[in-house]
């Protein structure tokens, strides 16, 4: 199995990445590393098994990358397109990976770019612009600024949690490539929508709320273009309130976990079987600073978190009771913040 590693590396990030770097994970567990591509900002990758291709935003930048993934196991550039937009931080395919949709952060915008049979990148078929209210919170709320792209399982709806805005957008993709703006959520003023999980069979998603560190539960109408909040649960003691902010999430079985930078940990949450509510149950500490990315292994054995700050990739082993034990380092390497797998 490969794992890619992406990395800050720029000053103004106060960066000691070196790009995107390619491991072998060995059967033993251990990573040994293969090939480093220097890169400006590789924030985010996302995998196509099937081409054999990967691909990365640059943070900051204005660009998305396409690399080949070679026999050797080697990394090739295919192309590089811009997103028409600036600080690309997220990027999704559509349901059949014709196209990969890309948020733009800082210009509070999405991009449809197409993608052909050898995995190289169109360029931008369709851009769709976010506007609004920004939330209260000035510093971080200047417009809007979306900060993932979640495609609604068996369909061709994104999920977009607005950090600016204080909502979730709902956005329709086309079968040439075009977005439409279908649908909006409201989040309390000031929370922050970051990432967003979701349980299609339930109609569940759960939503990260960075600016105020709290995890909200809601039901949603696909068909219907909907979104009903059912309940909101803080991750924080009240001690940590005002320098923490809620980072990842992720899904694993009837379990959620997320990261907080400043108090540096994974709270892990239990979802209630009957109402689909998530209650936190344990706080585990990332032994390292600013967890800005988790990820489950393929296995889903372990939980990986990237600690950019401290510069370490550490994995937690997931228990029988569906909770993480104690963080291990597997890897040292520069502001790392995205991993991802060819398996």
């Amino acid at each position: 199995m490969l794992a890619f590693i992406g990395s800050r590396t720029t000053r103004e990030r106060n960066a000691r990445g070196v790009g995107l770097s390619v491991y072998e994970v060995m059967d033993g567990g251990a990573w040994r590393l293969l090939q480093t591509v220097d890169l400006i900002n590789p924030s985010y990758l996302l995998v196509d098994p099937d081409r054999r291709t990967i691909y990365t935003v640059h943070g900051d930048l204005s660009d998305i990358s396409a690399f080949s993934i070679g026999a050797d196991q080697r990394l090739t550039l295919l192309n590089q397109r811009s997103t028409l937009g600036r600080n690309p931080v997220h990027l999704a395919w559509d349901e059949h990976r014709r196209h990969l949709v890309v948020a733009n952060y800082a210009t509070g915008s999405l991009a449809c770019l197409p993608v052909a049979t050898d995995g190289s990148l169109g360029e931008v078929a369709s851009t769709l612009q976010f506007t609004g209210t920004p939330g209260p919170r000035h510093h971080d709320q200047t417009g809007a600024h979306p900060h993932q792209v979640l495609r609604w399982p068996g369909t061709n709806l994104f999920v977009v949690p607005d950090k600016g805005l204080d909502r979730l957008h709902l956005v329709e993709l086309d079968t040439q490539g075009g977005l439409r703006l279908c649908g909006d959520w409201h989040a309390t003023p000031g929370a922050g929508c970051r990432h967003a999980v979701a349980h299609a069979s339930r109609k569940l998603l759960w939503v990260v709320n960075e600016l105020d560190s709290t995890v909200t539960t809601c039901c949603v109408d696909a068909s219907a273009c909907h979104i009903e909040a059912l309940d909101t649960v803080s991750l924080l003691p009240a001690a940590h309130y005002r320098n923490s902010t809620g980072a990842g999430i992720v899904r694993h079985g009837d379990m959620l976990h997320v990261s907080i930078r400043g108090l540096d940990a994974v709270v892990s949450l239990r979802i209630d079987p009957r109402t689909g509510h998530a209650s936190p149950v344990q706080t585990t500490s990332t032994h390292g600073a600013t967890p800005r990315f988790i990820a489950m292994t393929p296995d889903e054995r372990h939980l990986l978190v990237a600690n950019e700050t401290s510069d370490a990739l550490m994995r937690l082993s997931i228990r029988d009771d569906g909770l993480p034990g104690e963080p291990e380092q597997i890897v040292s390497t520069g502001s790392p913040v995205c991993v991802a797998f060819l398996s």
